[in-house]
């Protein structure tokens, strides 16, 4: 039988397992880089100035919304009554809080204190919480198919009546500050407000 001879040898060199391994190593690692990079460049938050179409969007709301001036001005006048307050531990938001209660005469529920001053109940009961400590008002006792109504204590009274001359600079020096007239288109509109008109 005759024999075959063996085949070429070609020019290309053989490649070790060691060299395929290493080879495919690098390229994982290569290839794991590049999605590292990516991810980290997609999550890294970019430090670029907002455009111009953001500005204006924010200078609109800053300059037109309506809730944005309103809240503003009255940060400013509260400050103006609680620093009439300063010496009876009392804000001008607990004053009129006094007078609601005062003004229910015991027959108030809380729901009913809290629709008349605007506020939801659970804020409404939240805030009354430090008069309660305090003396200035008493809830009534929980009773089945009875809502808890609220009065004012003789403390609250004597509060409230040193409080009202307090008010009344603090009413006069807004007046003063804006005009009779102005204040009291501002109170009108403010109470259209306050009806949902």
């Amino acid at each position: 039988m005759e024999e075959r001879p063996p085949p070429p040898a070609t020019d290309t060199p053989e490649t070790s397992l060691a060299e395929t391994s290493s080879t495919t190593v690098s390229s994982a690692t290569v290839s794991s880089a590049t999605v590292s990079s990516a991810i980290v460049s997609s999550t890294t938050p970019s430090s670029a100035t907002p455009s111009s179409t953001t500005t204006d969007l924010a200078e609109e709301v800053a300059g037109a919304c309506a809730c944005f001036r309103l809240r503003q001005a009255a940060r400013v006048v509260t400050r103006g009554y609680d620093e009439a307050m300063r010496g009876l531990d009392l804000k001008i938001t607990q004053l009129t809080m006094l007078a609601a209660v005062a003004i229910g005469r015991e027959r108030a529920t809380l729901s009913d204190l809290a629709e008349n001053l605007g506020m939801d109940r659970s804020t409404f009961s939240r805030n009354l919480g430090p008069l309660e400590r305090r003396g200035l008002v008493e809830l009534s006792a929980e009773g089945r198919h009875r809502a808890r109504t609220v009065r004012l204590t003789a403390a609250g009274g004597a509060l409230l009546e040193e409080a009202v001359p307090r008010w009344r600079t603090a009413q006069e020096q807004l007046r003063a500050r804006l005009g009779a007239e102005t204040l009291d288109q501002l109170k009108t509109q403010l109470e259209r407000v306050a009806g949902g008109v």
